[in-house]
């Protein structure tokens, strides 16, 4: 069956399907375990000026009444994926502008395979003031799963969190960013039976780097602020931030991360919780500190250059939850945490730059534009960030009894 420029309406606007789809009446009168593995095959191009995601996710796994109706997810009926059993095709989209909830973008060009349960998905768009390029794969199960590589490229960082919601959390808003950044990220996601998203079975390594940036209104920097007397650090100031970070059974990692800023060069590493448990490091050079007051009220003040082994560095650890939280000196346990950390970040860049390496591109723009041209399933393989070619892996001062996946319970001591 040939479709030439057929409308689909209740998904966005102008949204227009080309192509074609045979081998449908096996898939009709299939049975429901599909003996006889009937496929419908396809290959459609979609257009479209608006397109809504959520509103064809809602499509594809529509959420029955008798589940919207129960309060409980307990008692909801596990969602029916079978229909992915038949599938052996693709979608090409060339989409102007979309949105998924808050999350809002243009110019998506872009490739969805199916071949039966296995999903593969790849794409570049325009969004949050840059650009980022999506390459995935997984599985429609009883238990959906999805991998899924990202390079995020000059996104503006308070926009990013604006539209993901700060990523469920009220720490650290969007109100209190500001700043371009760049990103790699890896994320393994989880659905259970009911196709409710399983937040503690996500997965996520990241590297990230933020370019002229600003930390302002923090609450816990704020407060720290009033604590050791260093009015600065309300309003922080730095060219470039580079760091790690890993989430993984509701808990999210940070690795030590050095801020070199107009305020202070600061040295932190921290864990936080879904729950909103929190437990941060912190090293203060005070010498710069106090350099800095002989240049008061200089709009023009330099970026100060960190030393690790400087003279006044004060320790803080930073206990509780984002509500009631306590700070501490500890030197010996803030150097500790911070050996361990420099570990987990070493390990989180092995796991990306060979998770990363190997492709010339990510973009959809580097498959065939032929338009029905055959497609072989996509295994992620995106393109690789530039490395330090002195990156080598050092033995860290301080080893810790069990693997690099310490256990967050563990490490909070209130």
């Amino acid at each position: 069956m040939i479709l030439k420029g057929i409308k689909v309406d209740g998904i966005g606007h102008e949204v227009h399907l080309t192509g074609y789809v045979k081998d449908y009446l096996p898939v009709i009168f299939a049975d429901e375990h599909n003996s006889q593995k009937a496929q419908l095959k396809f290959l459609l191009s979609i257009k479209a000026k608006e397109l809504d995601l959520k509103a064809i996710m809602a499509a594809l796994v529509p959420e029955t009444k008798e589940n919207k109706s129960k309060k409980s997810t307990v008692d909801q009926k596990d969602i029916d994926l079978s229909f992915a059993t038949f599938l052996n095709g693709d979608f090409k989209a060339d989409i102007q502008s979309f949105s998924y909830g808050k999350i809002e973008g243009k110019n998506f060009e872009g490739r969805v395979s199916f071949r039966g349960i296995e999903v593969s998905l790849t794409g570049d768009a325009d969004g949050m003031g840059g650009s980022f390029g999506i390459e995935g794969a997984g599985y429609l199960l009883d238990k959906p799963t999805l991998k899924t590589f990202l390079v995020l490229e000059d996104v503006d960082v308070k926009e990013f969190f604006k539209q993901t919601s700060n990523f469920g959390q009220d720490f650290l808003t969007y109100k209190s960013l500001k700043g371009d950044l760049n990103s790699r990220v890896m994320l393994e996601t989880f659905w259970t039976k009911k196709g409710i998203f399983d937040a503690n079975q996500l997965k996520v390594l990241a590297e990230m780097k933020i370019n002229d940036g600003e930390l302002r209104n923090f609450k816990m920097m704020d407060n720290f602020a009033s604590f050791i007397k260093i009015e600065d650090l309300r309003h922080i100031k730095f060219k470039t931030l580079e760091n790690w970070m890993e989430i993984k059974k509701g808990k999210i990692y940070i690795p030590t991360m050095e801020i070199q800023s107009n305020a202070a060069n600061l040295l932190v590493s921290g864990q936080h919780s879904f729950e909103q448990a929190i437990s941060y490091n912190i090293k203060v050079n005070a010498g710069k500190i106090i350099a800095n007051k002989f240049k008061r009220k200089n709009p023009s003040a330099a970026f100060q250059k960190g030393k690790r082994k400087g003279w006044l560095n004060l320790f803080y650890t930073i206990k509780g939850t984002t509500e009631k939280f306590d700070y501490r000196m500890d030197r010996r346990g803030v150097k500790k945490a911070f050996a361990r950390e420099d570990n987990r970040r070493r390990r989180i860049k092995r796991v990306l730059n060979k998770e990363f390496g190997g492709a010339s591109s990510i973009a959809a723009s580097s498959y065939s534009k032929d338009e029905f041209g055959e497609i072989d399933f996509i295994q992620p393989n995106p393109k690789p960030f530039p490395t330090d070619p002195d990156d080598k892996i050092k033995k860290p001062d301080y080893i810790p009894e069990e693997d690099d996946y310490i256990q967050f319970e563990e490490e909070l001591e209130f």
